[in-house]
């Protein structure tokens, strides 16, 4: 029976980091998607991307939208939340990223093609003792 090392306290404070991330996204996405749904009850349609939202939320906080009254008011508040869960993922983004810079085993993972510096965060905050794995050697066509 193989046993998992325990985790350092930066290693588990790293975790932490990217579970409050995933949960905000998770968030933003259910947040968006009620807003996208309260727009297409006055006719306005808009496409599953964040950027798309962004045009929406900016029509909502124009005084010249056509939204009046209560509408107005309850879109202003889901407005508010997705730039709140929008600003609190940038912020968790920085922390990895700071965090990146400073390991040396997460930038040499960095250099696999489409690893990013999140992935190699959360993989270097997930294995305690990289020499626990074998290595394969595989012939690449």
């Amino acid at each position: 029976m193989r046993y998992v090392p325990l985790k350092t306290v930066e290693q588990q404070a790293v975790l932490v980091l990217h579970q409050s991330r995933e949960l905000l996204v998770r968030q933003r996405v259910i947040v968006s998607n009620a807003f996208r749904g309260h727009l297409a009850e006055f006719g306005m349609d808009a496409p599953k991307r964040l950027t798309k939202v962004a045009d929406l939320m900016d029509y909502v906080r124009s005084p010249n939208s056509a939204l009046q009254g209560y509408a107005r008011t309850a879109l202003l508040v889901i407005v508010g939340q997705i730039k709140a869960l929008t600003t609190g993922i940038c912020e968790i983004e920085r922390e990895i990223a700071a965090r990146h810079e400073d390991d040396e085993l997460a930038q040499l993972i960095t250099t696999i093609p489409g690893a990013g510096s999140l992935t190699a965060s959360a993989v270097t905050a997930n294995i305690s003792n990289p020499s626990q794995f074998e290595v394969i050697a595989t012939d690449v066509i």
